[in-house]
């Protein structure tokens, strides 16, 4: 998800006991890409305020409510 100020997001989630990190790292930094690397700054935008949060069949009725509650808090 994309978020306002990335990093005190992730604190927040941290310390209401929820994972939340970019998680990948783009893949047009890796070396491979250096021949084709070129500025990117709409990606740079983007990426520096994207963040995943915990999703899927594992995260139960109550961690989606904590993590939705916690969010509606702000940061």
């Amino acid at each position: 998800m994309k978020v306002e100020n990335r990093k005190e997001f992730m604190r927040a989630m941290e310390v209401a006991g929820i994972m939340a990190s970019p998680l990948h790292h783009r893949s047009d930094t890796h070396s491979i890409f250096n021949e084709s690397r070129r500025e990117l700054p709409n990606m740079e935008e983007w990426y520096s305020s994207f963040v995943h949060i915990p999703c899927g069949w594992w995260i139960s009725e109550e961690d989606r409510n904590h993590i939705v509650e916690t969010i509606k808090k702000g940061w």
